[in-house]
């Protein structure tokens, strides 16, 4: 919720219903213990936490959500956005913090304040194995926890993205980057801008098909079976 504090300032209150406590104590341990470890300042600092939300500075979104690209679930980050995200995560996650289900919804990016991360309410400290490197770590390869943390396991995944071995990062990373992670995390910046260029060229055109072509089918299935249902009542 859009707030205005006593300073004048525009701020963002977040509030928790009963029975998301766990939730809510977890957001805010995470703005608080990731903020002590910002290196790229991208956490947004706590203006003010009560028994039930907190609230965080407001930023304005130069990062167009919306769109046809967009409700396909493709937007483009800047690269510059989208290394220094990245970064970040790993910088965490080498520090102990698990983010799970981030994605491209979770930053935004102010004109003046810069590259922000949002939403921490699966972030888990102390999850991190120093033997896993961050590319297979669970942020990245979305390996979630389990159901009773509110995060559905790697089973539920559709069967086109197990059979491609397509992970978190490529489902909901891939189409804000358009680079492969190793590209974006170690790549030099002139072969990374042709990669993108590649990739936003064909690849990312291809899924894109590809996703209108299963949302056609799902309507054609809806509409099949709505068919028969009325053959069903009136026949």
């Amino acid at each position: 919720m859009l707030i205005r504090r006593d300073d004048g300032c525009l701020a963002v209150k977040k509030s928790y219903h009963p029975g998301e406590q766990a939730r809510f104590r977890r957001e805010v341990r995470a703005l608080r213990e990731l903020a002590a470890l910002d290196r790229h300042d991208v956490i947004p600092p706590l203006l003010e936490v009560g028994d039930d939300y907190f609230v965080i500075p407001y930023y304005s979104d130069s990062l167009r959500k919306s769109g046809f690209l967009w409700r396909l679930g493709y937007q483009v980050l800047p690269l510059h956005v989208a290394k220094r995200v990245f970064h970040s995560l790993r910088h965490f996650y080498e520090n102990g913090w698990e983010l799970l289900d981030t994605g491209t919804l979770n930053v935004i990016h102010d004109e003046t304040q810069g590259t922000k991360l949002i939403d921490f309410e699966y972030a888990y400290p102390g999850l991190a194995d120093p033997n896993v490197p961050f590319e297979e770590s669970p942020t990245v390869r979305g390996h979630h926890l389990n159901c009773e943390n509110g995060l559905a396991s790697d089973n539920t995944s559709p069967w086109w993205n197990r059979l491609l071995h397509r992970g978190h990062y490529e489902i909901s990373w891939f189409r804000g980057t358009a680079l492969s992670l190793n590209s974006l995390l170690y790549d030099p910046l002139w072969l990374q801008q042709i990669k993108r260029f590649l990739n936003l060229s064909f690849t990312i055109p291809v899924l894109m098909f590809c996703r209108l072509a299963r949302r056609g089918m799902r309507r054609i299935r809806h509409f099949a079976h709505q068919i028969r249902l009325d053959r069903l009542l009136f026949d």
